[in-house]
């Protein structure tokens, strides 16, 4: 594995242990972040009180991208170990 790649690999595992420490936050809440990608948009949030089963999903639609990321990493780094 070249610097470059290492460098990569490092920043991708640090992005993604944080953005998993942000969802653990939102559990511990009850209420997911509110984002909004329109200006005049109203920011919605979902509440594990009032909505359970959207709270949920979104958590778990948040979960998949960052904990694939790090199994894909740690996959690569086995195949090059060999």
């Amino acid at each position: 594995m070249t610097s470059s790649e290492t460098v990569v690999v490092v920043v991708v595992l640090i992005v993604c242990v944080l953005w998993d420490v942000l969802i653990a936050r939102q559990i511990l809440r009850g209420e997911t972040a509110a984002f909004s990608a329109e200006k005049y948009e109203q920011q919605r949030s979902r509440s594990r009180k009032t909505e359970p089963v959207a709270f949920w999903v979104a958590i778990g639609l948040q979960l998949i991208f960052p904990n694939l990321a790090i199994a894909y990493i740690l996959y690569w780094m086995s195949t090059l170990a060999k």
